[in-house]
């Protein structure tokens, strides 16, 4: 089973083809337009789509092909509007938790979601899920292990040390057996520039799985010519 997820950079009706190229089963993607405004601009979405948002062009957008379908899960919390949690049958049945993180998630009227480190809070609420032991927790975070400042609460090591306790691990670090904080291989170019590097969006995964292949996008053609600042997550794995 492959899994992508991208931050497009807003105007996915104009990549849709270099995202296809990858072949996901599961694709998730962050500002992204609603599904009827990808529809209308030409983006011949399958049937299964999922999207949440406040903004029409620039929501958390999940898609699922071939013999993939898509649910949300009960209960839902949608006052933690960027976790999407949904349930995934096909081929593989597993709970997708789908993430946008935007540091604070306040204005959808959680008071918990204006925490310092939101995800937190999702990961609280949906325990219950997690507790399955089958569930993938994959998106844009905007955060990473060396992120951490003395002066800022945001961090985060809760978030990786929470989801060890639950069982889970990060695809790209138990894959290329790299440590948080230590990436060689960034997602994330702030103001498009490669000299500028992070490495801020995850693929989580129950630590009893297989994973067979996890990469990375190259900043060419990714990124440079400002196609986006983000480079996509390709994570194909397999239920043991």
């Amino acid at each position: 089973m492959r899994v992508v997820s991208w931050n497009c950079n807003r105007a996915l009706h104009e990549k849709w083809s270099l995202v296809i190229d990858l072949a996901p089963d599961i694709l998730i993607v962050q500002e992204a337009a609603t599904p009827e405004v990808l529809r209308d601009r030409g983006v011949p979405l399958p049937e299964q789509v999922h999207w949440v948002g406040g903004l029409e062009h620039q929501g958390l957008l999940v898609v699922a092909f071939r013999d993939y379908k898509l649910r949300v899960a009960d209960p839902y919390f949608p006052g933690l509007h960027w976790v999407l949690p949904l349930h995934v049958d096909g081929p593989e049945a597993f709970t997708l938790l789908a993430t946008y993180d935007l540091y604070t998630m306040s204005a959808q009227g959680d008071p918990d979601a204006a925490k310092s480190d939101a995800l937190i809070t999702a990961l609280t609420r949906y325990r219950h899920l997690l507790d399955s032991g089958n569930v993938v927790l994959a998106g844009d975070f905007n955060n990473n292990k060396k992120l951490y400042r003395p002066k800022e609460s945001r961090y985060f090591a809760p978030t990786v040390a929470a989801l060890d306790a639950l069982g889970y691990v990060s695809a790209y670090h138990a894959h290329r057996h790299e440590a948080h904080g230590e990436e060689t291989e960034p997602t994330y170019y702030q103001w498009f520039r490669q000299e500028r590097p992070h490495h801020i969006d995850f693929c989580f995964v129950p630590v009893s799985w297989r994973i067979d292949d996890v990469v990375v996008g190259d900043y060419e053609p990714w990124v440079s010519h400002r196609r986006s600042d983000h480079a996509p997550v390709v994570v194909d794995v397999s239920p043991t």
